[in-house]
């Protein structure tokens, strides 16, 4: 039975309205409500706060990472196809092979790969997408992608029949090939570009909900908490006041465990949930934009390919370059040349000042840099985006003066491996942010994971021992 450390007062105070027995039954009784309240609400906002984060760590963020990859290697794919019908394959003397030939080869083993990888990312987005909406997308996307293959094969198969010259295919070769990119382009990547959409909204709702949970069980930690740890200190008080007892050794550990679990509490729902906030805000946005503006780069590739591929369509073709590029990185710009130099200053303006106002997916990018390393990652692909432009420059003068082979040539040797510079530049950024989204949510969900029990458990701890440290004061009264 537990014992109290007695010592003298001045004079017994008088017990005023209710008697001693009624005011501990009555602070007894709601301190143990509010113990037993504290540790529901504070256990129940846990556990929606870590539903969030899982939400977005094993669902939500992973498939609007894929579909944007998926965008990518749609594009990609695309333009490996123009790339090995513009370069086509004519024979030289007595049968050899132009020099030519092996980038043609590159080119359809790259078309391959990335027709073979976007076919995985479509199968597994499937099996793991649900909602009307991004069904209705998947299914488009898969069905336009037999569609798209079904035409590729047909262009590949006249241009290999034609055995014609780089950068002269024939017609029939541009109008399948016209019936494969316009199906990309008007019908699939559309849907892919909603398929990122839902799952960018999916993250968005995790976030809210699980924020909500935080938020709820912060206010309930603040309305039961303190008035538990009030309570005790009122059954301390009042031992000490109507029965000269200094110290209670149940009520005592009680009060100090109460006050350890509400600061506690308080201290986990503030902090992970301002985790998810950054995670949400300053990683996961930043992946999104990136990987938008890795598939912007890949769409102006493929632009550009196309460009040299089909005559007829070489102006809607640079339009839409032009497109593609200003929503990479918008500029106000009177022509392509005069872009490429004000991004040039806009590079000096970024590493002077660290600020930027370049608009489109790199300028949100830019406004977003959070983590060590990033900045030198952001200046790293404004160089590279910089240089692909000056050597697509180079490419489009040679087409206008008419040397076709000159140009062909030179967009195999130099522009590609200056895309290439950009794209993995682009990707180590995106990888750099997606690296800190999975430590954060991750190590978020280690925090929550420990802290489901401690709030019901502590709870029940803290109504026992005021029970048992109140038990033997209200027998002195029987």
């Amino acid at each position: 039975m537990a014992t109290d450390l007695e010592i003298p007062v001045p004079a017994p105070l008088s017990e005023g309205r209710w008697p001693t027995p009624v005011w501990l039954r009555a602070l007894t009784a709601v301190a143990v409500v509010a113990a037993l309240l504290f540790g529901a609400s504070v256990a129940a906002g846990v556990i929606g706060l870590r539903a969030g984060v899982r939400g977005i760590a094993r669902d939500a963020a992973p498939q609007a990472a894929l579909t944007a990859d998926l965008h990518v290697r749609l594009t990609a794919m695309d333009a490996r196809l123009a790339d090995a019908l513009r370069i086509g394959r004519t024979p030289g003397r007595a049968g050899a092979l132009t020099a030519f030939e092996p980038g043609r080869a590159s080119a359809l083993t790259a078309f391959e790969q990335a027709r073979d990888a976007a076919t995985a990312d479509l199968r597994q987005i499937s099996a793991a997408t649900g909602g009307a909406d991004a069904r209705a997308a998947v299914q488009t996307a898969l069905d336009g992608l037999v569609r798209y293959q079904a035409a590729a094969a047909q262009a590949l198969l006249l241009s290999e029949q034609a055995g014609h010259g780089a950068g002269k295919a024939p017609e029939p070769v541009l109008d399948r090939f016209r019936q494969a990119t316009d199906l990309l382009h008007v019908t699939m990547l559309p849907a892919v570009d909603r398929l990122t959409a839902i799952n960018a909204d999916r993250v968005e709702k995790a976030r809210r909900d699980g924020s909500h949970a935080a938020e709820r069980a912060f206010g309930l930690a603040v309305l039961f908490g303190l008035p538990l740890c009030g309570t005790l200190i009122a059954v301390q008080l009042l031992l000490y006041r109507r029965q000269h007892r200094m110290l209670n050794p149940a009520v005592l550990p009680a009060s100090l465990l109460a006050f350890v679990l509400t600061v506690s509490a308080l201290q986990v729902t503030g902090g992970e949930n301002e985790r998810l906030r950054s995670a949400k805000e300053d990683a996961f946005d930043s992946v999104l934009v990136l990987g938008r503006a890795r598939a912007l780069a890949h769409a102006a590739a493929d632009d550009e390919s196309r460009f040299l591929l089909d005559p007829k369509r070489r102006d809607q073709y640079l339009t839409e370059f032009t497109d593609d590029s200003q929503a990479l990185a918008w500029i106000d710009a009177d022509s392509m040349s005069d872009y490429r130099w004000r991004l040039d200053g806009e590079l000096r303006f970024y590493r002077s000042s660290d600020r930027t106002k370049l608009g489109g997916s790199l300028g949100t990018a830019l406004r977003n840099v959070t983590y060590p390393g990033e900045h030198e990652r952001a200046t790293g692909a404004l160089a590279a985006l910089i240089a692909y432009h000056q050597g697509l420059q180079e490419t489009r003068d040679l087409v206008v003066e008419g040397k076709r082979d000159e140009a062909v040539r030179l967009d195999d040797a130099d522009a590609q491996e200056k895309f290439a510079a950009l794209d993995r530049e682009l990707t180590g950024w995106l990888e750099l942010n997606r690296g800190r989204l999975d430590g954060s949510l991750a190590a978020a969900d280690r925090s929550l994971g420990g802290w489901t029990w401690p709030p019901p458990a502590g709870a029940v701890l803290i109504a026992g021992l005021l029970l048992l440290g109140v038990r033997p004061r209200l027998a002195e009264y029987r």
